[in-house]
C-alpha cells in the first residue's frame, strides 16, 4: 500500500541518494528496495509514535541525552549539506539518524522522542515531500509540512559525552 502511496518518493529518494547532482548513476532495484524499507520504516515511526507510552523523567536518561544530541546535530549536519546541494550526503544522515531512534525508541522520554521523529520528517521533505506530508498530518502539524518552519538546532542541546559514550558502547 505505502509502495502505491510513495513509490515516486522511493524513486526520488534512490536518485538522490545514489549520487551526488553533478555525477552519473546507476540503476539499481536494490538501491530502490533499500529506500523503500528506509522510509517504510519512517512511516512506521510516525504511527507508533501515539501509541508510545509517555514517561515520566525528572532528569534524561542516558539514551534520551543521546538522541537529543543526535536530534540536534543531525539538523546541523542536514542543514549544511543541503546548502551545499549534498543531497546524496543529507539522505544518508537521515538513513542513520532514522536507525538511532529505533535504536532508543523504547528507552526514551516521549518528548525527546517525538522531537526526533517530527525533525526526521521535516527534514525528509524535501527528499519525499508526499510521505512527509501524510507522516506530518499523522504527528499533529499545524500546517502543511512544506509551509513549516525548517528545524532549528540548539548548540547547547548537542552532548558530546553522551555521543562519546554511545560510541564506546558501540565499538566495545
Amino acid at each position: 500500500e505505502i509502495m502505491e502511496k510513495f513509490g515516486a518518493d522511493s524513486t526520488r529518494c534512490f536518485v538522490l541518494f545514489v549520487s551526488s547532482p553533478e555525477s552519473e548513476m546507476e540503476w539499481s532495484d536494490k538501491g530502490v528496495e533499500s529506500i523503500y524499507r528506509f522510509l517504510n520504516r519512517v512511516h512506521r515511526k510516525a504511527f507508533e509514535l501515539k501509541e508510545t507510552k509517555k514517561r515520566k523523567e525528572k532528569e534524561l536518561n542516558r539514551k534520551s541525552k543521546l538522541l537529543q544530541s543526535r536530534t540536534h546535530r543531525t539538523i546541523k549536519i542536514v542543514s549544511g549539506h543541503l546548502e551545499e546541494i549534498e543531497l546524496n550526503k543529507a539522505l544518508m544522515q537521515l538513513m542513520q539518524f532514522e536507525g538511532l531512534i529505533e535504536k532508543c525508541r523504547g528507552e526514551c522520554s516521549k518528548e525527546i522522542l517525538n522531537e526526533a521523529v517530527k525533525s526526521l520528517v521535516l527534514m525528509l521533505a524535501p527528499f519525499a515531500p508526499h510521505l512527509s506530508e501524510e507522516l506530518w498530518k499523522e504527528l499533529k502539524g499545524k500546517e502543511f509540512v512544506s509551509l513549516s518552519n525548517w528545524p532549528a538546532f540548539d548548540e547547547r542541546k548537542i552532548d558530546v559525552k553522551a555521543e562519546a559514550e554511545q560510541e564506546l558502547i558501540e565499538r566495545t
